[in-house]
């Protein structure tokens, strides 16, 4: 298992819950991975539905095995994961490699990582 963590978009910027966010990947055959959003001192973050991530399983995967999550304060249609007012906000993304007949090869997860596009503030 692997986990990485993002504090900033594809650009450098710092993640903020000021803003909108298009997070985007692609299917990992073999794979179990999670993607969730924390605020600034590591908690999820309250809203209404519950809601504080994603994962292999419960993520809607589009027909060529991409996604896209959005993340804002605004509802919107899709896998959308609620971060009003958080502040700053660490993006975490983990990895378990399900077929122990494989050997991982360096770097390899590491080109699994989704990218973070601002789309506004």
């Amino acid at each position: 298992a692997q986990t990485f963590m993002a504090t900033a978009d594809f650009e450098g910027r710092p993640l903020h819950s000021s803003c909108e966010y298009l997070v985007e990947g692609h299917e990992l055959p073999g794979y179990w991975w999670s993607l969730a959003v924390y605020d600034a001192g590591g908690r999820l973050i309250p809203n209404t539905l519950n809601r504080y991530a994603f994962t292999s399983d419960t993520i809607a995967i589009k027909p060529n095995g991409s996604y896209v999550t959005i993340l804002s304060r605004d509802a919107t249609p899709g896998n959308w994961i609620p971060i009003g007012g958080a502040g700053r906000l660490t993006l975490v993304f983990t990895v378990i490699d399900l077929d122990t007949r494989t050997v991982t090869q360096d770097g390899e997860i590491e080109g699994m990582v989704p990218t973070i596009t601002r789309q506004g503030c």
